[in-house]
């Protein structure tokens, strides 16, 4: 994972939980983590545990975004305390435009397993450092087991936090195909103006129903839910009524899972609309 200096909600994160002290087995954790400032982060951590109590791993950070960074990470278990120390080595992949001198190097100490709702889970500080050494970031680090985290559905409290993550929106046309494979028994998605309103407006529907009929987009986000059975399969139909002062009709669409984002940006002329099918 990785900050840079430009995009302060970006860093990186490079976290291990094993089940199984000295499995070789790869094991993956998903969660949050949360600067000074209160920035919710998403990222993830796959890693194993050595017979020796090292540890060796990767982290993704900015799952879902444009900024998505994958890195190397190294530490050790203290089997007589139960805690973790780790540090990130170098990254691996990234999607950033951020120079090598701007990727900030996370560095965690004693981090402790807990118990909390029920769930293992790992909690503790980090402190981040650029490669010259530079103090770049520090915070909190909550992560549980995917195996858990894929049964509990996203909070939508934390939508607006994790937009500011800088999702990598696809932008989509009349043209182009879309489909969802869909893990909810409902469907669950936002519509807003991500720029200027303009007075764009759209009809919704789903399988040739109507669910919202001329509806305006504004900045504010407009929430939509719509129940699904998961044997069948679903078609939600986005029609652009107008486009607006601009040009052309712009809408953000942001699809929510149990586990998962599915940013889009339609863009429509004048009767237009866009088909996603959920299946």
């Amino acid at each position: 994972m990785h900050f840079c200096k430009r995009m302060k909600f970006i860093f990186c994160l490079f976290l291990l939980l094993p089940l199984h002290l000295y499995s070789q087995t790869t094991n993956t954790y998903i969660g949050y983590l949360t600067t000074t400032a209160k920035d919710i982060i998403t990222y993830q951590i796959d890693f194993e545990i050595n017979a020796d109590n090292s540890i060796r791993g990767e982290s993704t950070t900015d799952i879902y975004g444009k900024n998505k960074t994958k890195s190397l990470l190294k530490g050790n278990y203290n089997s007589d305390k139960k805690l973790y120390s780790f540090k990130e080595i170098n990254n691996t992949t990234t999607k950033s435009a951020s120079s090598k001198d701007e990727f900030c190097f996370i560095e965690c100490n004693d981090l402790k397993l807990k118990i909390l709702a029920g769930k293992e889970v790992l909690v503790g500080k980090f402190t981040g450092r650029y490669p010259n050494g530079e103090s770049c970031a520090t915070g909190s680090i909550y992560l549980t087991n995917k195996n858990v985290f894929e049964k509990e559905k996203i909070n939508f409290a934390t939508i607006d936090s994790l937009l500011k993550n800088k999702l990598e929106y696809k932008s989509i046309t009349s043209k182009n195909a879309i489909s969802i494979p869909w893990q909810s028994k409902s469907i669950n998605f936002f519509v807003w103006d991500g720029s200027n309103e303009d007075n764009d407006v759209i009809s919704i529907y789903f399988n040739d129903m109507v669910i919202k009929e001329n509806l305006s987009i504004k900045n504010k986000k407009e929430h939509i839910e719509i129940p699904f059975k998961k044997e069948g399969k679903g078609i939600v139909k986005i029609k652009a009524v107008s486009s607006g002062k601009e040009g052309k009709n712009t809408v953000n669409i942001l699809f929510v899972d149990d586990t998962n984002l599915h940013p889009y940006i339609s863009i429509l002329e004048l009767g237009e609309s866009i088909s996603i099918e959920l299946k």
